[in-house]
């Protein structure tokens, strides 16, 4: 007679038996309950440092404004606009936005990421209980998802990636489960495609993994619902940016392909680019990484490879520097997928004692390159915004790189030169700035400023280092106002005749 061994719960998708632990609610509860409390006490530690929130990017700063916007119903920097033009997240936005009726605005975007925080950690824990495994075994898998590479940077960057890293870890956790769970893992499918577009692939392919499965064991009805589960965050979603921008999805990739990206993807440049980037990223998330093999012993992690490949295949076409970009913000998605991996596996456990010491040590590392750039970038920003209110004229127009903070902190009018909040700049950027790779943004800003009167330049500088030059080619004559350590301000005169 075949089965199960007595004192043993049958996980297919490990590939191995493991001792029973009975998950029974009370002890789930006050773990569970245990976690938040370590996790309000390090919200609590931090608030004590660093009293007033400071963020690392300025895009955290372009949720904040719109959440803004959708209060007051009225933007005086880009008028006309929808609030959710430039937001990649449309759930985080409403998210801010419901916790601006009780919290000032920087503690309402904190309290955003730190929201995101409790259920990364949360679905980290969900997932050991899944796997079962012993408690110290537990608690050291935990820790690793939270140190591991720039984990403790990007958790609380002001943007929507520690809810992402939490629809990846609850996704996997609940896919792994019993099929009593699979209702479950269908909503996370939802949420994880709403929260981050790039994580639809995952989504699908881990939900047609489980519709197969119930239509193998002729569970039909169970395949339908779950496929109904899954749509209606998707739906939702799509319906309000359909109604708010004209589209289904975010435009937010369009624009930054347009703007920041290389049409040569065969070039020796972009491929060393892109190179260069995955051994950068492979070296943050360190031991951990022998999991990747592991991935082809169940069809769960079969279906996390070829996700893996599909995205990073698609950050490369869209936008080959985007791997390292902004301390590896948008492949850090794949740090929980590696991390279920490799507690799912027990070959993988000799190493775990390894791999925590080494995210340990470059989580150090992490954590202080977050402080020194938030500190950096909140000078910067400050500087900037107040030079402007006090040397620029109210009524000016001003073309931007950065549409953060400038708008959250200012009431000029302003154009994105990027499109994220300008949509108007798409179009030129795909005519002009993609096709040259980046040599005629200088023939972009100089119809930008014509059309829509902008006579202040403000740029991250190094960013462009020939675009001042460029500027001066075609007779724009721009002229250094003001500049500290990230930004500077130039005047931009009409464009003159070369004699």
């Amino acid at each position: 007679m075949s089965g199960p061994v007595p004192g043993t719960v049958e996980t297919p998708e490990s590939g191995w038996a493991k001792p029973a632990e009975r998950i029974t609610p009370e002890i789930f509860g006050s773990e569970s309950a245990a976690i938040a409390g370590i996790v309000f006490l390090a919200v609590a530690v931090i608030r004590m440092v660093r009293p007033t929130p400071t963020f690392p990017l300025d895009d955290a700063f372009i949720t904040l404004h719109s959440a803004q916007v959708l209060h007051s119903g009225f933007d005086p920097n880009f008028p006309g606009m929808h609030p959710l033009y430039g937001i990649t997240c449309a759930p985080f936005l409403g998210l801010v936005y419901l916790l601006l009726f009780f919290l000032k605005p920087l503690a309402a975007l904190d309290i955003a990421c730190w929201l995101g925080v409790l259920a990364y950690t949360l679905g980290l824990h969900f997932m050991t209980r899944v796997l079962g495994l012993p408690r110290t075994t537990r608690i050291a898998v935990i820790a690793l998802g939270l140190l591991c590479s720039f984990v403790p940077y990007q958790l609380l960057n002001g943007l929507e990636t520690s809810w992402a890293l939490a629809s990846v870890i609850w996704l996997l956790a609940l896919a792994s489960g019993n099929r009593e769970k699979w209702a479950w893992a269908a909503v996370a499918a939802g949420l994880a495609g709403s929260i981050r577009p790039d994580l639809m692939p995952l989504a699908f392919f881990v939900m047609l993994l489980l519709v197969i499965k119930c239509w193998r064991q002729k569970q039909y009805q169970r395949a339908i619902l779950l496929c109904v589960i899954a749509w209606i965050p998707l739906v939702l979603t799509a319906l309000w940016y359909y109604r708010s921008i004209g589209t289904p999805f975010p435009q937010t990739g369009v624009a930054k392909h347009y703007f920041f990206a290389d049409p040569d993807y065969l070039s020796k440049r972009a491929l060393s680019v892109e190179a260069l980037g995955l051994i950068s990223f492979a070296f943050t998330v360190g031991p951990i990484c022998i999991a990747i093999p592991y991935l082809f012993r169940s069809w769960l992690g079969r279906v996390c490879l070829l996700f893996t490949g599909i995205f990073l295949a698609a950050l490369f076409f869209d936008w080959p520097g985007a791997i390292v970009t902004n301390r590896f913000r948008y492949p850090i998605i794949l740090v929980p997928v590696l991390i279920w991996a490799f507690a799912s596996e027990r070959k993988a456990r000799p190493a775990l004692l390894i791999s925590l010491l080494y995210s340990a040590l470059f989580a150090v590392f992490a954590v202080h390159l977050y402080a020194d750039d938030c500190q950096s970038m909140q000078n910067a920003e400050e500087d900037i915004a107040a030079w402007c209110e006090h040397n620029v004229p109210a009524n000016s127009t001003l073309l931007i790189h950065d549409a953060g903070y400038i708008a959250y902190r200012t009431h000029f009018r302003l154009v994105d030169m990027v499109g994220l909040k300008t949509p108007a700049a798409v179009p030129l950027n795909r005519k002009l700035t993609f096709p040259s790779a980046g040599k005629l943004l200088n023939n972009t800003i100089s119809q930008l400023a014509e059309e829509t009167g902008s006579r202040y330049l403000i740029i991250h500088e190094p960013f462009f280092p020939t675009l001042i030059p460029d500027l001066e080619r075609i007779g724009r004559d721009p002229k250094l106002m003001h500049q500290n350590q990230y930004y500077s301000v130039f005047v931009l005169t009409q464009p003159t005749l070369r004699q």
